[in-house]
């Protein structure tokens, strides 16, 4: 799984000034994690990581709900993202450490990663302001991830933001968060016009 502010780096690229709902909808899914019975089992079931063809089951998931409405799309692309993420980015990274402990290694070169483009990227810390003051509920409910749960998410990772910059990740610098979210943009605009 990329982190937040990556997130918003892909879905700024894929559609450039989209309605709000979109960049909502593109960090929606890892929302379940402010729920007191978080489990990384549930978030891999909803994340179809456990599932044999991800993909297929997303195009499913694409079929199921209304993509035409921003949050829908935004939600979407959330988890084709984390679908290459998890094969190209985070696997390598997995079978490079020795230690057992490397979820937290992982979710440290992560966090450095989002915490410099929330630093460093104007365009996208606007946007994550943007989601911050949004005022409308958000109606849909896709997976059972509720509007309630994306504000909390919201009120977490920006208190977050704003108490930690330690300096861009060694493991995911912004060079390669730059190329990789213009390829897996590309990939998906492709794949989204043969659903």
């Amino acid at each position: 799984m990329p982190s937040t502010m990556t997130h918003l780096m892909l879905a700024n690229k894929v559609y450039e000034n989209s309605p709000i709902e979109f960049f909502i909808g593109s960090i929606a899914p890892d929302a379940i994690a402010v729920r007191e019975d978080y489990s990384y089992k549930v978030k891999d079931k909803l994340h179809f990581r456990t599932s044999n063809n991800p993909l297929k089951d997303l195009e499913s998931l694409a079929k199921e709900i209304d993509i035409a409405k921003p949050y829908c799309e935004g939600y979407i692309l959330h988890l084709f993202f984390d679908a290459y993420w998890d094969r190209d980015c985070l696997k390598p990274f997995r079978e490079k450490c020795s230690k057992e402990n490397w979820v937290h290694d992982y979710r440290l070169e992560i966090s450095k990663a989002s915490a410099w483009l929330y630093h460093n990227d104007n365009i996208l810390r606007k946007i994550w302001n943007d989601m911050i003051n949004y005022k409308d509920p958000i109606l849909e409910n896709v997976q059972g991830i509720t509007y309630e749960e994306i504000l909390r998410y919201y009120e977490s990772n920006h208190s977050w933001f704003n108490n930690f910059n330690l300096g861009e990740s060694t493991a995911y610098p912004n060079a390669f968060i730059d190329e990789y979210t213009n390829s897996i943009a590309q990939k998906y605009v492709m794949w989204k016009q043969n659903i």
